[in-house]
């Protein structure tokens, strides 16, 4: 991978960590590999704002659920699902500790959207999430 293909990836992955959903196109596209390479010396943290931020977007309507499960599923897991055939190293992706809770607690929801069971977040629930996390609707 070139080296500015690389820079742009990273850059792809922090703003998916820094809550900007949209990006993850970017982040989708590339192969574990790659996204592995791009990331080595970084530091990946999920913070309480981030997710903060990506709860008020999808509240917003500024990408659907199925964006919010799939932003949420690769925050969780530290890779795309379904992509590829054999063992996946994911991305050490660790939660900012003093609000690890309620972080896993969020994303797990927001990875649940679609599915048959809880597969919905409301308004209400995207409030009682952002509360969680302490910061305000």
């Amino acid at each position: 991978m070139a080296a500015s293909s690389r820079t742009e990836l990273a850059t792809a992955v922090a703003a998916v960590l820094a809550g900007d959903a949209v990006q993850l196109p970017m982040v989708a596209a590339a192969e574990q590999e790659e996204l592995n390479d791009a990331v080595a010396s970084s530091a990946l943290v999920l913070t309480r704002d981030a997710v903060a931020l990506t709860l008020r977007r999808y509240r917003a309507g500024a990408f659907d659920g199925a964006t919010a499960q799939a932003w949420a599923s690769f925050v969780r897991r530290g890779y795309i699902g379904g992509r590829t055939a054999g063992p996946v190293e994911p991305l050490r992706i660790e939660y900012e500790d003093a609000y690890e809770e309620a972080i896993v607690e969020a994303v797990g929801r927001l990875d649940e959207i679609g599915g048959l069971i809880d597969g919905t977040v409301d308004d209400a629930e995207v409030g009682v999430l952002l509360a969680a996390l302490g910061v305000s609707s």
